[in-house]
Order: C-alpha cells, then sequence, then structure tokens
C-alpha cells in the first residue's frame, strides 16, 4: 500500500506534484483525518492545517495553502505486466 499526498494548483486546479508518504499506521491517519476507524481510508482525504501539523511528523514538506489545494490518497501498486487478467 502506498499513501501520497497530491497537490494541485488553486488557480487552474491543474495537477502539480506528489510526495510519498512514509509508512504511517493506519489508525494514526483515521485519527487525524476524523474518520472512523472502520474506513481504509482508499479515497481522497483534503489537508488542512490540523492535518498538515500531523503529516509534518512524518516527512518534511512546505505547505504553502495559499498557492495550492493538498489530499492525502492511496495508490495501489500496478500489477506488473502479464498480470493482468482479462475478463
Amino acid at each position: 500500500m502506498c499513501r501520497i499526498i497530491r497537490y494541485y494548483d488553486r488557480n487552474d486546479e491543474l495537477y502539480v506534484d506528489e510526495v510519498r508518504l512514509p509508512e504511517i499506521p493506519l489508525n494514526q491517519l483515521q485519527d487525524a483525518f476524523h474518520v472512523s476507524n472502520e474506513n481504509p481510508m482508499y479515497d481522497s482525504f483534503p489537508i488542512l492545517g490540523e492535518q498538515e501539523i500531523f503529516l509534518k511528523q512524518f516527512l518534511k514538506i512546505d505547505f504553502d495553502f495559499d498557492r495550492f489545494d493538498y489530499f492525502l490518497e492511496f495508490d495501489a501498486p500496478y500489477p506488473e505486466r502479464g498480470q493482468i487478467k482479462n475478463l
């Protein structure tokens, strides 16, 4: 499993970049983003000031909320070529 922070330009909503997160226990992410402990957090979650403080414990990133919108997202690994089954 891979969780990333993707960010988008606030003016034109275009994708700017992404940062891969180190392994963070799911229960800590659920607490920081105020979601149920039954939520596997596969969706996209906006990052606000409270989450910024939490995430800065794990990585060095300078959030610029005036210029960018940030989201915590889940990226599933892509299967190797040849492992995809035809339906």
